[in-house]
């Protein structure tokens, strides 16, 4: 779960997927890469 292993980038949002019972990192608005690596746009 995303409070156990939290691998996102400071400027990005761990999000749970309930349709595949998974988590995804989501860089926050203004940034943009995969999740694990943001810039700012």
């Amino acid at each position: 779960s995303c409070n156990v292993v939290n691998t996102c980038h400071p400027y990005a949002q761990c999000i749970y997927i309930r349709n595949t019972d998974s988590y995804e990192c989501q860089c926050n608005e203004g940034y943009e890469g995969d999740g694990l690596e943001c810039v700012k746009e």
